[in-house]
C-alpha cells in the first residue's frame, strides 16, 4: 500500500509540474535549445488530418497546440504545408511524450519528439527555421541550457597546456575532452574555437575530471569570468552548433 501510494504521489507531482500522462524522456527539452514560435502545421493521425500549431521547438521535437485528441506513446505526422527554399523534407513523423491543457488558454498542449534520420532532419522544415535564427535568440532561461557538438579547445594552466576538443557547451560552463589530468577547483584558461569563427576566451573552474575510453580526460567546467562581449561570441556558437546538429 505505501509502495502504491509513493507511485501515486510521484506521477500526481509529475502531472502538475509536466502535464496529464507526463511519463516522458523528452530530456533534450531542457538540454539543447528551444525556441518559440507559432507556426500552422497538419497534423495526421493515420486517415486523418487536423489542423495544429508548433508552439515551440528543438533539435528532438516541439510543443503543439492541437485541437484533437492525442495519447502518449501515439505516432503521428506534422506537415508543414508550405515549400521552403533548399529543404525538401516536409513532414516529419513524431511520438506524443505528454500532452496536457493550458490552463490559461484552455488550448489542449502536447509534446513530441522526432523519430527521423539524421539525413532528414537536416532537409527539413525545422532545420530551414534553425537557419533562420539568429544569436539574439538564445536566452539563459535555464542554467544549464547546453548546444552539443564538437569544437577545439586549448587549456591553460599556470605551468601546463593541454589540447583536446569541447563536446558540449553552455552560457555556463563546458563539457571538454583534452590530454591534460585537473584537480576539482583548479582553473583554466579555454581558448574554444571552431566554424573559422572568431575564437573566445573564458577562465573556467574544474568540477570534474575522469579517464575517458579515448584517453583525454573529461572534465565538466564552469565559466567564472564573463564579460559580455565574450558572452555575445558565445551564444554565436550556440546557435551555430544548434544549426549544425544533424549534419555532424
Amino acid at each position: 500500500m505505501l509502495k502504491k501510494f509513493a507511485t501515486d504521489l510521484t506521477h500526481g507531482l509529475r502531472s502538475m509540474v509536466r502535464g496529464v500522462d507526463a511519463d516522458w524522456t523528452f530530456n533534450e527539452r531542457r538540454k539543447t535549445l528551444r525556441f518559440n514560435c507559432r507556426h500552422k502545421v497538419d497534423l495526421l493521425q493515420g486517415e486523418n488530418k487536423a489542423l495544429a500549431y508548433v508552439i515551440d521547438y528543438s533539435m528532438g521535437g516541439v510543443r503543439l497546440a492541437y485541437p484533437g485528441a492525442l495519447k502518449v506513446g501515439e505516432r503521428i505526422k506534422i506537415k508543414f504545408p508550405h515549400p521552403l527554399p533548399g529543404y525538401s523534407v516536409n513532414t516529419l513523423d513524431c511520438e506524443v511524450v505528454w500532452r496536457r491543457k493550458n490552463s490559461k488558454t484552455l488550448e489542449m498542449l502536447a509534446g513530441a519528439r522526432f523519430v527521423e534520420s539524421r539525413d532528414r532532419m537536416k532537409s527539413s522544415w525545422v532545420a530551414y527555421f534553425f537557419s533562420e535564427r539568429g544569436s539574439s535568440d538564445v536566452r539563459e532561461r535555464r542554467l544549464f541550457y547546453r548546444a552539443e557538438g564538437k569544437l577545439d579547445v586549448v587549456a591553460r594552466g599556470d605551468a601546463d597546456r593541454s589540447v583536446g576538443e569541447l563536446r558540449n557547451l553552455s552560457l555556463g560552463g563546458a563539457f571538454i575532452k583534452i590530454n591534460r589530468p585537473a584537480e576539482v577547483g583548479d582553473i583554466w584558461g579555454l581558448d574554444i574555437s571552431g566554424f573559422g569563427m572568431e575564437g573566445v576566451h573564458f577562465k573556467a573552474e574544474v568540477l570534474s575530471c575522469e579517464m575517458g575510453e579515448s584517453g583525454l580526460y573529461e572534465q565538466r567546467v564552469r565559466f567564472t569570468e564573463k564579460d559580455e562581449e565574450s558572452l555575445k561570441l558565445l551564444r554565436k556558437y550556440m546557435v551555430k552548433l544548434s544549426k549544425d546538429f544533424w549534419t555532424e
